[in-house]
């Protein structure tokens, strides 16, 4: 006979206080969403139906790979929602993914000619070209190959690379004057969009 685990399945009051949205690095953000009595995974704004299970395997831990030993830990609340998770990636260490709130969102109704311009930054000594084709925004570097911007909030777009976020900057007119861009190695870099 099999040993019991030393652990007690999640409740259903647990399973829905681990739901939401985290982000792993800027940019980077996953759902965890609850089908009935499981956890469900996704890259956020994933196709519907692209979730995937997530076994627990432990206390507070489910497994996203087998193959790869890779493993989510909640932090378990007293009350309420996690307020984080542990990625764990076999012994080769853990990163943390912290809850984030994401405001209800239509990416229809994002005006993505607001954004079309060189943007450059002083501190990198480089600029990056954004241009608008076919209801797409795409990012254009002389050193990389060319890729798509994703709206993901109200002046916030998900890149690639050193783009991996985007939170662009308006003035009191409401043009867009310049962004800050975040990526695993930096955050928040200024780049600026001349006249």
């Amino acid at each position: 006979k099999p040993e019991a685990p030393e652990w007690a399945a999640a409740t259903k009051a647990e399973l829905s206080d681990y739901t939401g949205n985290y982000e792993i690095f800027p940019g980077v953000i996953f759902t965890i969403s609850r089908d009935q009595d499981k956890l469900m995974f996704a890259p956020v704004n994933a196709e519907e139906g692209s979730e995937q299970h997530l076994p627990q395997i432990g206390e507070h831990r489910f497994s996203l790979s087998k193959q790869t030993d890779i493993s989510i830990a909640f932090q378990p609340s007293q009350s309420g929602p996690s307020a984080s998770f542990d990625y764990t990636l076999g012994l080769h260490g853990v990163i943390k993914a912290n809850r984030i709130t994401l405001d209800p969102f239509n990416p229809e109704d994002v005006i993505l000619s607001d954004y079309e311009g060189v943007y450059e930054s002083e501190e990198l000594g480089t600029h990056y070209r954004i241009t608008m084709k076919n209801d797409a925004l795409y990012v254009k570097h002389y050193r990389l190959p060319k890729f798509t911007l994703t709206p993901l909030q109200d002046d916030i777009f998900t890149g690639q690379g050193p783009l991996q976020k985007l939170v662009f900057i308006r003035d009191s007119s409401g043009k867009v004057t310049g962004m800050k861009a975040s990526s695993p190695l930096a955050e928040n870099i200024n780049f600026t969009k001349p006249e």
